[in-house]
C-alpha cells in the first residue's frame, strides 16, 4: 500500500513537513473560530526529552486537538500512532494522515512487535508519541480502561516521559459514528509530566502504567 510503509525518520522530509505545516495553520484557525478552542497547561510539557502524550478518546476531533494543541516546535516530532486496519486501507487515507497527524501506522491486529519496535525508535530519536491508550474511541463518551501497551513503552524506556491529557467537547462535535460535525465548544489540557523510569519492563509495571495514566487523566476532567 503506497504512503503506508516508511521509518518514523521519513516523515521529517521536507515535502511532508511543508503541507503538514500549513494545514497545521489552517487547522488552529478553524478550532479557534469554529469551537472557541481553549488549551491550557502548556506549561506542562517539558522541552528537548521524549514525550507520550496520552489523551482519552471519544473522537476523530481527539487527535485534530492534540495537532492543534501542542506547541509548534512539536508539530513534526510528535508522531500520532493511527491504526493500520483504519487509518492505512487506501492511499490517499494513508497520506492525509501522514500529513494531517503525523500519522505512524500501528498493526494491531498482526504485527504488533515490529509496530512498537517503530515507537521506540520514535522515542529513542528523542521524538514524542500521541497514544489512545483506550485503543479506540469510546462509544458513549465515558473513559474506558487503559490498554498496557502503553505502560510497555514507558517502563522500557528511561527518558521518556508520558504527559496525560484530559479533551472535552470532542464527543459532542463529531462522536463516534456520527457523519456531522456540529457546534460545541472544545478544550485540551495538558497535565504535569510523569516518569516511570523507576519501574522494570515487566508485565505488572505495564498495567501499573496504564492504570496511573488512566488515574491522571481522569483528574484532569474539568468539573460539571
Amino acid at each position: 500500500m503506497p504512503f503506508a510503509e516508511f521509518s518514523p525518520e521519513e516523515n521529517k522530509k521536507w515535502f511532508w513537513k511543508v503541507p503538514r505545516y500549513i494545514w497545521t495553520i489552517v487547522l488552529r484557525l478553524y478550532l479557534r473560530k469554529r469551537h472557541g478552542f481553549e488549551i491550557s497547561g502548556l506549561e506542562n510539557i517539558p522541552s528537548n526529552t521524549p514525550l507520550l502524550f496520552a489523551p482519552n478518546h471519544t473522537s476523530h476531533f481527539d487527535m485534530l486537538s492534540i495537532v492543534g494543541a501542542v506547541p509548534t516546535s512539536l508539530i513534526h516530532r510528535t508522531y500520532a500512532v493511527a491504526a493500520k486496519d483504519y487509518f492505512f486501507t487506501s492511499w490517499w487515507k494513508a497520506l492525509l494522515a501522514r500529513i494531517f497527524v503525523n500519522a505512524l501506522a500501528f498493526d494491531r491486529r498482526g504485527r504488533i512487535d515490529e509496530s512498537m519496535a517503530k515507537c521506540r525508535e520514535v522515542l529513542d530519536n528523542g521524538d514524542s508519541l500521541t497514544i489512545f491508550p483506550e485503543g479506540t474511541r469510546s462509544p458513549d463518551g465515558k473513559l474506558q480502561s487503559f490498554k498496557p501497551g502503553v505502560g510497555q513503552l514507558l517502563a522500557s524506556h528511561p527518558k521518556a516521559l508520558a504527559v496525560p491529557v484530559y479533551i472535552s467537547g470532542a464527543y459532542e462535535i463529531f462522536p463516534k459514528g456520527s457523519t456531522q460535525v456540529k457546534p460545541g465548544l472544545l478544550r485540551v489540557h495538558f497535565g504535569k509530566a510523569i516518569s516511570f523510569s523507576d519501574l522494570p519492563p515487566i508485565p505488572e509495571s505495564y498495567k501499573k502504567v496504564a492504570d496511573r495514566l488512566r488515574e491522571e487523566v481522569v483528574r484532569l476532567k474539568p468539573s460539571p
